[in-house]
This record gives C-alpha cells, sequence and structure tokens, in this order.
C-alpha cells in the first residue's frame, strides 16, 4: 500500500479530476476527498475547506491507493453527496482529478462524478458503449455535449482528470498522466445543482459507479500537462504497472428472440486485430424488470467460450438455447480477455405473453369478446397498417352518441390489455347503459411494430408505425413539419394524415359522434387517471370545454378509485400539435384525452420498469370498466353535458 501523499505534492497529485474555473490558491485544490477515515458515514475535505461528504446507501470502505477509498456497487442509491459547494462551482477554468477501479462492466452511462442539473454543469463516466473514460459539459456558448478518451480496464487503479480552460479554449481529459481527449470549448459553466455528487451520475439512463474511488480532487484552475503528468506519477510509483491500453473490439451487438432461443450478433470493428480463430468468453445476465444492467462479472454468467465461425471475418452469431423466461431482460458481453467488455451490451426483452399481446391474441380477444356478445357488439375493419394488417374496432350500443377508446396508438404503450377486458365488463355488468350511450373500441393502432418487439425481444421503448412516423404528431391539428426526415421517435410525417393508421383512427371517429375520447398512452401495459388534453384550450381560452374535459376527468376518477380520489387525479394540458385529442378538439369540440400513469405510487415501480404484474394489470381492467361505466351513466343523466354548450 503506498503511504499516504503530503500536502506539499497537492499541486501535482489529482485523481480522475475536472476543473472549472473560480479563484484557488495555485499550489492547492478547492477540495480533496482521500477517504481515509475508518468508519462513518462523513467523507473529509482534507483541505479544511469545509467540502465535507456524506455517504449515502450501500458504499463501504476499502484500501485505495493511498490510505483508504470507497467502493460503490453501481446504483444510483449509493453514493456521497457534498451539499457545501461554495468555491466549487467553477466557472471558466477547473480540473478534476480521480483514481478509479472499475470491477464491473457498466450499465449504461455509469457516473464517477457530478455536478449536473439537467444538461448543464458537467459529468464524469464511463459510457456505455465502449467503457470508455467521458466527460459531459456544457456552457453558455457550447450544448450539453461529450468528450470521450479511451477504455477504462477492470480490475487496476487507473487515474483520470479533466481540465477545462475556457480562456485557452479546450478540454483535455488525461488518463495514467496520458492526453487521450481534446475538444475546443468556450464559455461559461453555469446553473448548477445544489449537490456535488462522487459515484453517481444523474439522469434517466444514468446509473451509479461499479468500483473503488480515491483521491478525488477538484482545482478551480486548469492544470498543465506537466502537473498532470507528475501527479499521476507521483502515486503510480507504489502501483502494479498499468496494463496497455485496450482497443475496442466490436460494435453494433444485438439480441434477438427466435422462437426458444436468442440469437447474438457481434460485428467487429474494421481495424480491430480481434480474428475467427481468436478465444472469445460470452457473459449472460438476466433480470426481471427492463431498467436494471445487471454486472456481467458479479451477475453473470459464462454462456460461451472458444470460437465463433464468421463468413466474412466481421460478422459474428452466438445461439443461446440455454433457455428463456417470460418477463425477463437478458444481456450479453463478448470479451477477448475475458473481464474486459468494450461494447454496449446486446439485449431483448421477453415480455410476458399475459402482460403484452401479440395481434394474434389481440385478434383471438376480439373474436371472443365478440361471440360472447353476439347480440351486443358489432365487429367492422376501419383500416389497415401500412403493412396490410386490417385494423378492427368493436362497436356496441347507441350509434349516435359513444365514448371512444383507442390503443397502442405508440407501439410500446397502453391499449388491448386494458380496453378489451374492460369493454367486456361493461357488457357484463351494465348492458341497459348501451341503449343511451354507446362504445366504439380500437384496442390496438401499431400492430406491425408490435409484432416484431414482441416476438423479436425489441427491448427499448418505441412510439413510431412502420414508415417510421410518431401516429400522435400525424393529425391535422395546428400541424407543422417539425422534423426533416424519418429517424426521432418524433417525425411527425410528410404531411398530416398521411398514414393509413391515422387514417383509420379518423374514419373510426367520424362515424361514432364521439362524446369523449380515451386513448391510452403510458409506456407499458397500463395507463390509469392521468388526464392530458389538448393544450390548443388553454391557448384558446375555451374555458367551458376545459370545464367540461375537467369533469370527464373527475368522474372517471373517482370510479376507478373511491374515496380518496382526488390524491391520484392529474389533470393537464399538453399543446403538442398533430395529436390525436388536438384534433378531437378541432374537429369535434368533445373531451379528449391521452391516460398516462397518475399519481398512485403502485403502479410506477412497475410501469416504468416494463415489470407489471398480471394481478395489477387485471386490478386496472376493472378499474377502467368502472371508470366507462360512470362516464356512460353521467352522459346518460345529463350529469355531463354532451357539449360545452348546452350548459346552463
Amino acid at each position: 500500500m503506498h503511504q499516504m501523499i503530503s500536502r506539499s505534492c497537492l499541486v501535482t497529485l489529482s485523481a480522475a479530476g475536472l476543473l472549472l474555473g473560480a479563484a484557488t490558491s495555485p499550489a492547492e485544490p478547492a477540495a480533496w476527498w482521500n477517504f481515509d477515515e475508518q468508519e462513518g458515514h462523513i467523507v473529509r475535505d482534507v483541505t479544511g475547506n469545509g467540502h465535507d461528504g456524506v455517504i449515502h446507501g450501500d458504499v463501504v470502505r476499502a484500501a485505495g491507493v493511498s490510505g483508504g477509498a470507497l467502493q460503490f456497487p453501481g446504483d444510483t442509491s449509493a453514493y456521497v453527496s457534498v451539499e457545501n459547494k461554495e468555491g466549487l462551482d467553477f466557472t471558466t477554468a477547473m480540473t478534476i482529478e480521480a483514481w478509479v477501479k472499475r470491477t464491473d462492466t457498466g450499465s449504461r452511462w455509469d457516473g464517477i462524478l457530478s455536478n449536473a442539473w439537467g444538461s448543464s454543469g458537467y459529468q464524469i463516466f464511463y459510457g456505455a458503449n465502449t467503457q470508455a473514460f467521458t466527460l459531459y459539459l456544457h456552457t453558455d456558448e457550447r450544448s450539453y455535449a461529450p468528450v470521450t478518451g479511451v477504455h477504462i480496464p477492470i480490475s487496476e487503479w487507473m487515474h483520470l482528470a479533466v481540465v477545462y480552460d475556457a480562456g485557452e479554449g479546450f478540454v483535455r481529459l488525461y488518463q495514467n498522466g496520458r492526453q487521450t481527449a481534446q475538444s475546443a470549448w468556450t464559455g461559461t459553466i453555469t446553473n448548477y445543482p445544489e449537490e456535488f455528487y462522487i459515484g453517481r451520475a444523474i439522469g434517466r439512463h444514468f446509473d451509479g459507479f461499479r468500483g473503488l474511488l480515491d483521491e478525488v480532487k477538484l482545482y478551480g484552475r486548469a492544470l498543465s500537462p506537466e502537473e498532470i503528468a507528475a501527479g499521476y506519477e507521483v502515486v503510480a510509483a507504489g502501483l502494479p504497472a498499468p496494463s496497455d491500453p485496450l482497443e475496442p473490439v466490436f460494435r453494433n451487438a444485438e439480441a434477438k428472440r427466435d422462437g426458444d432461443v436468442i440469437r447474438v450478433t457481434f460485428e467487429r470493428l474494421p481495424d480491430s486485430s480481434f480474428a475467427p480463430e481468436d478465444r472469445l468468453t460470452i457473459y449472460r445476465s438476466s433480470y426481471p424488470r427492463n431498467d436494471h444492467v445487471p454486472g456481467a462479472l458479479a451477475e453473470g454468467e459464462v454462456v460461451f467460450q472458444g470460437t465463433l465461425e464468421s463468413e466474412d471475418g466481421i460478422h459474428f452469431e452466438y445461439v443461446d438455447d440455454t433457455g428463456i423466461e417470460p418477463g425477463v431482460t437478458y444481456y450479453y458481453w463478448p470479451t477477448p480477455d475475458g473481464e474486459n467488455f468494450r461494447i454496449f451490451r446486446a439485449h431483448v426483452r421477453v415480455r410476458h405473453p399475459e402482460i403484452w399481446w401479440t395481434p394474434e391474441r389481440i385478434d383471438q380477444e376480439i373474436d371472443a369478446v365478440a361471440e360472447r356478445f353476439a347480440d351486443k357488439l358489432e365487429v367492422r375493419q376501419v383500416g389497415e397498417t401500412v403493412e396490410g394488417r386490417p385494423l378492427r374496432a368493436l362497436y356496441a350500443g347507441n350509434p349516435d352518441r359513444r365514448i371512444v377508446l383507442i390503443g397502442a396508438v405508440h407501439v410500446s404503450e397502453s391499449g388491448p390489455e386494458l380496453i378489451i377486458p374492460a369493454l367486456a365488463g361493461v357488457l357484463e355488468e351494465r348492458p341497459e347503459l348501451l341503449e343511451e350511450v354507446g362504445i366504439a373500441a380500437l384496442p390496438c393502432v401499431t400492430l406491425d411494430e408490435r409484432e416484431w418487439k414482441l416476438a423479436e425481444g425489441y427491448p427499448r421503448y418505441l412510439r413510431t408505425n412502420a414508415n417510421g412516423v410518431d401516429l400522435n404528431r400525424n393529425f391535422d391539428a395546428r400541424w407543422r413539419h417539425a422534423i426533416p426526415a424519418p429517424g426521432p421517435q418524433t417525425y411527425q410525417g410528410e404531411e398530416p394524415g398521411s398514414e393509413p393508421e391515422t387514417q383509420a383512427i379518423m374514419a373510426l371517429l367520424r362515424e361514432s359522434n364521439p362524446l369523449t375520447v380515451l386513448d391510452f398512452h403510458s409506456v407499458g401495459s397500463l395507463a390509469n387517471a392521468f388526464f392530458l388534453y389538448s393544450g390548443f384550450a388553454e391557448v384558446d381560452s375555451n374555458t367551458g370545454y376545459l370545464e367540461q374535459s375537467r369533469e370527464v376527468a373527475e368522474v372517471y376518477t373517482e370510479a376507478m378509485y373511491g374515496e380518496g380520489w382526488e390524491e391520484y387525479l392529474i389533470f393537464r394540458g399538453s399543446p403538442n400539435f398533430g395529436t390525436v385529442g388536438s384534433w378531437v378538439y378541432e374537429e369535434f369540440g368533445v373531451p379528449s384525452f391521452s391516460l398516462e400513469l397518475d399519481n398512485h405510487p403502485e403502479p410506477v415501480k412497475y410501469v416504468h420498469a416494463d415489470a407489471l404484474p398480471l394481478e395489477m394489470l387485471e386490478e386496472y381492467q376493472v378499474r377502467h370498466r368502472d371508470g366507462i361505466i360512470a362516464l356512460m351513466e353521467a352522459f346518460a343523466n345529463g350529469v355531463i353535458p354532451e357539449h360545452y354548450e348546452d350548459r346552463e
């Protein structure tokens, strides 16, 4: 173990550092955490400047490059926070240093140090794609963007440093005393958060650090290359010699379900020295949710060791026939050396067939409910998808005044699993209401993409149809050509109403004489009492429409939840153009909502992780049935007027 470094060495010693300019002594850092405390939840700032940190979660003390270190498990609940940041929110110059020792694969973007709020400030990660040292930085002259160094190896200490100098106009990254990246950069860093974090990043796709951190230092000036190198050498002299830099090997790793097996493909980088005759190790990890990436070394298993054949020397395929289970996400990492993973993992989601219905299952459910209630229900095709799948709608009751239900306008969102059982429940429990108020339901709009997403296990969120168009931006409601070409998930199409699915929805609505429209959204297979209405009504100051819409939302939510329903309801406008709700508002002038996820705490635990329990889905099928029945009663009895102009 290297001996404790004296204060006289502070000028050159910097571990995993980043520099953001405030005036501090050129000889000393503004903050320095050496983690040498033996116990307790406080980490001291040894400069005496008062920037002590607090340990949260499952962070443990361990041996470091000099005295103690902290070991982090790799989740966002385990980190160190520094609240007193006076003098640490550098603006035009800074250096940040740290010694890091990774112990496992990265999840997505695994945070080392963070002083960021939204897309401001800065964050230091090892990145998801190549497990490389990465800085994200924002100034008033540059957007939040990355500067990327090289791979951070597993199981050995590496010194990292970031230097920013607005006056000289650059950002530089250093690894083990050597510059590995430089980017032109100017401007002032502003809008910092209230706390500085060690061992985590801030953001939806970010995670905690997996490994050990030691000797974290922040300077309010830009250290020179000579100072960075000298500081590294002081500590490195007492450590084993570092490994040679590791080259990236693969790109574009993909995993697809193929019946009972998973096919994992890797594309070798053209300039990689890896060859088909070289030995490869593949790790597999699994997790029941879709919002966490287990480590390969700690939580995974080796499923393959050997060589993989390749016809062109570039593309490799591994077929995993070791068994798959529904409701599980599988992750795959290849590595030539057995532990260093230099690629974004391939992953696949085996969705539960009772939680996510295939197009074939949807057709079966439509046919079953139509047969069961043959005297009350009619099924008609209202259009077709891009790939020619028929879009079938269900009609029941009074054709002159209907509640309309629309499902899965976005591929990864809710619809048929809620709508069809809820409609069957209405027909079973309160068929007499249909004489006064009818129902029209299109359970699933995006059948094409749902088919391959479920069949192949595509794990990520998806909005668009087979043409790459977000249908909920394609309606002729203050439409504009905001995105010029396909690609983004909110691409609106080349013109309003261009998509066959959009045309089918409009046809359904025009023949339904809608009283109100419920368009089911929210990721996963569950939506509840978040009523998102067209913000154009607010732009137009249409108070009558807003009042009637509020009444619909309250009647539905009270029926869903009973006593205490007020705490769950969300009633909010969205001014997005081209949506179903905005088109209904302008075409018919009746309340129309995207149903999203409300304030109830239980569904939130599962929905965003695509891990909804079947019991909860069944519970909300009944809750939506009750909400629909309550709306039918309210319209039938005049509690809610058919049009807001009818209000006295």
